[in-house]
């Protein structure tokens, strides 16, 4: 199992190596001069041209990658031209944030979705099933922003349960941290409940139908016993994707949610960074999520091995 996370973790550097030159290369040809951007329309040529020095973009590509990617791989993102702060810094600052959102995000997702998926797959072609069918589709049907301005409605204006927008820290008290994402993590997770509980339903069904399963029913299992016992740890490794995949998602994909909550996270920051041409923010937060998203499907192959082990053995 050693071997195989080494092999794993090797063979995510040419593709971080990829993602980076296709992110230098995006921020690159983007049109506009991002000194005279951020000086303003009153700046002096004398002006644009020190910023320009100063950003380095007076160098052609190659030097300019060079220079940006040896300092990446020092740890060193370099200091946020729009506000003078260092990249890392700011980073920091909005990813706990996000993180916790979607965490949380996704621990609603897994509670709503398995028992109801396993529901649906236990009660094929009844009412329940229906039900849980209606609910999968609604949720991959309404936009995270108009379920959350629902809850907003609901529960933080009228019965004011709620905060309506901002974010507590966790320094704070857990209660308050827990309330400022309830609502947002609905609203983020309501949709990867529902792809989640299809995935769910159909992995069961497709493992019911096995001869293994049928011999126990045979043998006079119950149907619970069935479902939730012999089941449901083979029907694990397409769900165990598809809530990896979900939670890349809800952390690459919180902006809405996370403008619409006014909660400060990654979301927000790209956004303005985008709006200020701040280019050494965009394409750290652009890296680290890819960054982030090797890491979680590493997680995911070990956890392939965990719940089934013809995969560790064939491995």
């Amino acid at each position: 199992m050693r071997k195989y996370i080494v092999k794993r973790l090797l063979s995510a550097i040419p593709v971080l190596f990829i993602v980076s030159v296709v992110i230098f290369s995006i921020v690159y040809l983007i049109p506009g001069d991002p000194a005279a951007m951020i000086l303003g329309e009153n700046a002096t040529p004398e002006d644009i041209a020190i910023l320009r020095l100063r950003m380095g973009l007076d160098q052609p590509f190659v030097p300019r990658y060079l220079n940006w990617i040896s300092r990446v791989c020092q740890g060193d993102f370099g200091v946020s031209v729009a506000q003078s702060i260092p990249v890392s810094t700011m980073i920091a600052d909005r990813l706990r944030p996000t993180i916790s959102l979607s965490l949380y995000s996704m621990i609603i997702a897994t509670i709503i979705a398995l028992p109801l998926g396993m529901l649906g797959a236990r009660k094929k072609g009844t009412v329940p099933d229906h039900i849980v069918s209606v609910t999968a589709l609604l949720g991959i049907s309404l936009p995270s922003f108009l379920l959350g301005l629902f809850l907003i409605v609901i529960f933080a204006v009228r019965f004011r349960w709620f905060p309506v927008a901002g974010f507590s820290p966790i320094s704070v008290g857990l209660g308050p941290h827990i309330r400022s994402l309830t609502l947002p993590a609905i609203a983020l997770g309501f949709m990867y409940s529902a792809l989640l509980m299809r995935m769910t339903r159909a992995s069961l069904l497709e493992t019911l139908a096995s001869d293994y399963v049928r011999m126990a029913k045979a043998k006079g299992v119950s149907d619970f016993f069935l479902v939730t016992k012999h089941a449901f740890r083979n029907a694990l490794v397409p769900i165990i994707a598809v809530v990896g995949q979900s939670f890349i998602g809800a952390l690459s994909g919180a902006t809405v949610v996370e403008s619409l909550f006014g909660i400060p996270g990654i979301g927000s920051l790209v956004v303005n960074s985008i709006g200020r041409r701040d280019y050494q923010v965009i394409q750290a937060v652009v890296l680290l999520i890819a960054l982030i998203n090797v890491v979680i499907n590493l997680a995911v192959d070990l956890l392939y091995g965990l719940a089934d082990p013809r995969i560790r053995l064939a491995n």
